[in-house]
């Protein structure tokens, strides 16, 4: 029941968070650099997977992003409520 509450509130976290995601947010966090936020501290594993979703924020388009933010609050929540 926990994890099912934890996995809806999320969701809808992050579909709050798509909500409010803009093009002047994007723009002046990810698409000017690509090497924003990366350091080689926290381990390998952790410094390819950040590399990666960075690169990724810099190439794709704002409402790409902000409809993959809905899609992932809304499967968060159809998991939470069909699957736990």
């Amino acid at each position: 029941m926990a994890i099912k509450v934890i996995l809806i509130i999320i969701g809808i976290i992050i579909i709050v968070i798509g909500v409010f995601y803009n093009k002047q947010y994007h723009e002046k966090h990810f698409a000017s650099d690509s090497s924003f936020g990366i350091n080689g501290g926290d381990g390998f594993i952790v410094f390819i997977i950040e590399t990666i979703v960075i690169t990724v924020l810099s190439i794709l388009p704002w409402y790409i992003f902000k409809f993959i933010l809905f899609l992932i609050g809304i499967s968060l929540i159809v998991i939470g409520f069909k699957f736990v």
